[in-house]
């Protein structure tokens, strides 16, 4: 009966042993994590106290949406599409929120940024915006109250308004995109000449249209 509970005791302390070790290393990891990595090769991983740890593991499509009911290899690949593009809407609107914008706003804002300091009318700001369904006038209008645009005549045609960044605007898109630009390398784990590849397949097939 002793030598029962003595060997319980030495049971217990070993498995309060490990625990221990494991939330000591735990903890050590999670201080030490630099972020995330792509290699020459397109190679993913992590970076903890300068060593480069291979990412092994990616969520598959199936896994994903929890089917794998698809005619074909081109079905999934257009699914795939929309399923990505929902992905990074919902990860770059998660960052905008700091800022208080929308990815819309955001849009809008970009667009400015790209012209400035040149005005830019509202249906010059529409045929750029990648939402073509989005209600340019409205997001401007919100922009207006938040501060970040401001309207002015122009000049040349009375009827006809121009829309430019404030300076709070600029600050708001300079910061907004080094957040996305961040998030983008961390998550978009491509190499240069994958991304170049993805460009090449996604433009044949609008070029169908």
């Amino acid at each position: 009966m002793l030598k029962c509970r003595y060997y319980y005791k030495v049971c217990i302390i070993s498995l309060l042993i490990t625990v221990y070790f494991f939330f000591v290393l735990l903890i050590h990891c999670v201080y030490l994590y630099e972020g995330f990595y792509v290699d020459n090769h397109g190679n993913k991983g992590i970076v903890i106290n300068h060593l480069h740890i291979p990412q092994t593991y990616t969520m598959r499509l199936e896994e994903a949406i929890k089917t794998n009911k698809f005619n074909d290899e081109r079905h999934k690949a257009t699914v795939n599409i929309l399923y990505t593009a929902y992905w990074l809407r919902n990860l770059f609107s998660g960052t905008l929120k700091e800022y208080g914008i929308t990815l819309e706003q955001h849009n809008v804002l970009r667009i400015l940024k790209g012209s400035y300091p040149q005005e830019l009318c509202v249906k010059d700001i529409a045929s750029r915006i990648l939402e073509k369904s989005s209600n340019v006038p409205r997001i401007i209008d919100r922009l207006v109250a938040k501060k970040l645009v401001k309207r002015t005549q122009s000049k040349e045609d009375k009827r006809e308004t121009l829309v430019s960044l404030t300076e709070k605007g600029i600050e708001t898109i300079d910061s907004a995109r080094k957040s996305i630009e961040g998030v983008t390398a961390e998550q978009v784990l491509i190499s240069d000449e994958e991304g170049r590849m993805v460009n090449e397949l996604l433009e044949k097939i609008r070029a169908a249209v």
